[in-house]
């Protein structure tokens, strides 16, 4: 899979977020301060917490499959009782997508990188079919 942003860009991502929930905020009357106060509610809300842990394990679990090869062997698998590579590409974000579950599209990202490489597919290709 091509190297994710770098710290650099995610940094400006969460500014640009901070400032606009900031403006957001404003807009409704609210003061600076109680902004600041919703947002750490908000940061430390129980549900907040379970999600942001969810997204954590589904990396890690994509990342273990990756590592011990069983997404190399799923993707093969699904090439051969499918011929066609493209279809075989679509198809586990396809299913991932019809399961409820957070953080899908970071799971079935791994499932697309590889048989993507083999057909000659560009990240923006893979995140796009992703």
């Amino acid at each position: 899979m091509a190297a994710g942003p770098s710290n650099k860009g995610i940094r400006y991502i969460w500014i640009g977020m901070l400032a606009i929930s900031l403006i957001v905020g404003l807009l409704f009357g609210m003061s600076p301060f109680s902004v600041l106060v919703e947002f750490v509610k908000t940061a430390l809300h129980v549900d907040t917490l379970k999600l942001v842990g969810i997204i954590i394990l589904v990396v890690f679990l994509g990342n273990l499959l990756k590592e011990r090869g069983h997404l190399g062997q799923l993707t093969r698998s699904l090439e051969t009782l499918i011929r066609a590579p493209r279809v075989s590409i679509i198809l586990p974000s396809a299913f991932m997508g019809l399961l409820p579950m957070p953080a899908g599209a970071l799971l079935s990202a791994h499932m697309v990188d590889e048989p993507g490489d083999r057909v000659g597919l560009s990240p923006e290709s893979k995140t796009f079919l992703n």
